[in-house]
């Protein structure tokens, strides 16, 4: 059958990934500036944009984003060779309010 990630992994990823951000927030003077790079998630039937996910919580959590730059676009692809969805990796750059 065809593998699809629970909801729950992804839920799991996001908590700890706001909770790092909580602690950066946290031990980060007031102006300081951020670049976070991340990976895009791939999944059989989607992709997941997490860097636009980790600015919006980066956001919430109160940081000015100031930029997301893409480095590096790929595919996600089923047995190596058939391409499915694009994904990409990019820099999340961000400042301490």
């Amino acid at each position: 059958g065809k593998w699809e990630a629970p909801e729950d992994t992804t839920e799991k990823y996001f908590d700890e990934l706001h909770r790092v951000l909580e602690q950066l927030k946290r031990v980060c003077k007031p102006g300081a500036r951020l670049s976070i790079t991340i990976g895009g998630g791939c999944f059989p039937s989607k992709a997941v944009l997490v860097d636009e996910q980790l600015a919006g919580l980066a956001s919430q959590v109160g940081f000015n984003i100031t930029d997301i730059l893409v480095a590096r676009n790929s595919w996600c692809t089923r047995r190596r060779t058939e391409k499915v969805v694009q994904i990409r990796e990019s820099v999340v750059c961000m400042e301490n309010l």
